[in-house]
């Protein structure tokens, strides 16, 4: 028999049940004891190569971690040795077998065995914690608030889901669900679940149902696969009720109304946020009413979510990383809200617009409603879920939206198969954002200025020269060169002030360089060679093979090279050369390398 177990191999117990840990010098199989005993508390789990506990908020963690919480939040939280110590002494019984004196019947005195109840030494403690793989402790990747649902319309109402290494704290006793739902029942369904924000003004009928969209979202959260969009509900004024629709969304599925955080300016101050909601495990972050001007996006939160359910995070106070699940569902609320960079593909963007003549009152005190009424409205979303499920999971055909194709095919999919509204439609992940309707412009207004030159490409330096000239205008159309000087401003900017204001064409021949062979609607920008070590670029426009346009479905290598070999996929808008060349410019212009300029078509930093 091992020491320390009984002769099946387990770890012996005391009269009250507990699993025995005998100390000893063996200190390998001490630790592999404990690991045994202590994965029986059905509070702490291993997470991201250390133990954690399910604990509630207290009030060290807002200031630790710098987020602030709902009341009444279960977070994951690292255990520590002060913290161990007492889930030890509940749920193992440490110590060792020694020896007493015990007299007998007949007067003489005899050792007995007898166990002796001791604390492990900081040492066994220290050693302990800094495992990176616990044997017999569960893995977790966060909590849920609600029962869960699995793609298999079954429902977990309680306690540990191995199936998706959550722990189900619920606070919410479900009604009974059909076993056997109907499409006429998950019609009934979404209809419950979206008549609490039936009032709101959105501005299209598919954004009425992103609310409904981010409920979803939180509770199928432990079952999608892969990443899920953030939320950002915006309005062009105040008292739109942006705020309170994302409110009411988020208490529905999780039983609390979320803490308001205020979002960055600084890219490591947002990342620093975003790492401490994945530390606690939070199941939803949210960032309430962004100032205008302020930008929704970044390297940070782009980064988690597109991570495909992990990423490496800053630990606060630390110089080092930490690996975590990623799990936290993202949720914004903006005036005139500015989405920024690659943001615009990773978000379901709503908008509430402030009606002519607002209602002088509502159905509903919302939140205080939706707190009365969640286990019907959970029940009408297990509802809706189950049925989808038994009908064949059907995808309702749901544009694929890559990044998040199970979410799109799940939460997108679910609503629009039982009568509401494609919510994958308010991901802008084809017209864009303004960046991108920035750089549409500008290939848009080159591509007319070259056809009105009637050049086939053209330097930076020649582009430049010609659209701000003071003769830029004459002769062709000159709204066409207004356009483009615009668009060319737009992406480049200015420096200096006043008298010294001028074109910042450094960074404008920068941001060209960067789009080489960029499509942006119906429009690429091609490097076509160089000329005295000048980039020379053209603007092509592709026409997909029986369309009108667009960009879905265009050869990567549409080029003028594929046009002149007749590929049929392709139509490029013919360039008519004129002679001589207009405004005056002298024949060897376009030759003369201006000092400074990048021959790749920019200018060095």
């Amino acid at each position: 028999m091992t020491r320390g177990r009984e002769k099946g191999g387990k770890l012996a117990r005391n009269e009250d049940g507990l699993p025995r840990v005998e100390r000893g010098q063996d200190v390998h199989r001490v630790l592999d004891d404990m690991d045994e005993a202590i994965s029986e508390d059905a509070r702490i789990f291993q997470r991201g190569g250390e133990l954690v506990i399910a604990r509630g908020v207290l009030a060290e963690d807002a200031k630790r971690l710098r987020i602030k919480f709902a009341s009444g939040t279960i977070i994951l939280a690292q255990l520590r040795p002060s913290s161990l110590l007492p889930r030890i002494t509940e749920h193992v019984d440490y110590g060792y077998w020694g020896f007493k004196e015990k007299e007998g019947d007949d007067g003489k005195t005899e050792k007995v065995r007898v166990w002796k109840t001791d604390l492990p030494s900081a040492l066994i403690s220290s050693a302990f914690l800094s495992k990176v793989f616990w044997a017999h402790i569960r893995p977790i990747r966060g909590i849920a608030a609600t029962p869960i649902i699995h793609l298999d319309g079954s429902i977990v109402s309680e306690g540990y889901d191995p199936a998706t290494q959550y722990y189900v704290a619920s606070n919410v006793a479900l009604p009974p669900i059909p076993d056997r739902p109907t499409p006429d029942d998950a019609k009934t369904a979404l209809a419950a679940l979206l008549e609490p924000f039936a009032e709101f003004p959105f501005e299209t009928d598919d954004e009425r149902y992103s609310p409904v969209a981010l409920a979803l979202t939180l509770l199928l959260r432990p079952v999608i696969v892969g990443n899920v969009p953030a939320f950002v509900q915006t309005a062009p004024q105040k008292n739109c009720g942006k705020s309170l629709a994302t409110k009411a969304a988020c208490l529905l599925a999780t039983g609390q109304i979320p803490a308001s955080n205020t979002w960055a300016k600084e890219g490591e101050e947002q990342e620093k946020m975003i790492g401490s909601a994945a530390d606690a495990g939070a199941p939803v972050l949210f960032f309430d009413n962004v100032p205008e001007g302020n930008v929704i996006g970044g390297a940070p939160l782009d980064k988690v979510l597109t991570c495909d359910g992990a990423n490496s995070f800053r630990v606060l106070g630390a110089s080092k990383l930490k690996s975590l699940p990623w799990e936290t569902t993202i949720a914004f609320t903006a005036n005139r809200a500015r989405i920024g960079g690659d943001t615009d593909r990773r978000v379901v963007l709503s908008t509430l617009i402030r009606p002519d003549v607002p209602p002088e009152k509502f159905s509903h005190d919302l939140l205080p409603y939706i707190a009365a009424e969640r286990p019907r409205l959970l029940a009408a979303a297990f509802t809706l879920a189950r049925a989808w499920v038994q009908a064949g999971a059907r995808d309702a055909e749901i544009r694929r939206l890559d990044s998040f194709e199970h979410w799109a095919r799940t939460v997108a999919a679910m609503i629009k198969w039982a009568g509401g509204g494609d919510v994958r439609e308010l991901v802008r992940d084809v017209e864009g954002t303004d960046k991108d309707g920035t750089e549409l412009a500008l290939l848009e207004g080159m591509h007319a200025w070259l056809i009105l030159r009637g050049k086939t490409d053209v330097t930076v330096k020649a582009l430049l020269a010609d659209v701000f000239s003071q003769q830029a205008t004459a002769g062709g159309d000159p709204t066409i060169v207004q356009a483009l000087r615009e668009a060319i401003e737009g992406i480049a900017g200015f420096q200096g002030k006043g008298d010294d204001r001028k074109l910042d064409a450094r960074k404008f021949g920068n941001r060209l360089a960067a789009m080489k062979d960029l499509l942006q609607g119906s429009y690429r920008l091609k490097r076509t060679g160089e000329t005295s070590g000048l980039a020379r670029w053209t603007v092509v426009k592709v026409t997909p093979a029986g369309g009108s346009g667009g960009s879905r479905g265009v050869d990567p290598d549409c080029t003028r090279a594929h046009v002149e070999r007749s590929q049929p996929q392709c139509q490029l808008t013919p360039l008519v050369a004129l002679d001589p060349p207009l405004n005056g410019y002298p024949p060897s212009w376009d030759m003369a390398p201006e000092h400074g300029e990048d021959p790749r078509g920019g200018y060095p930093e």
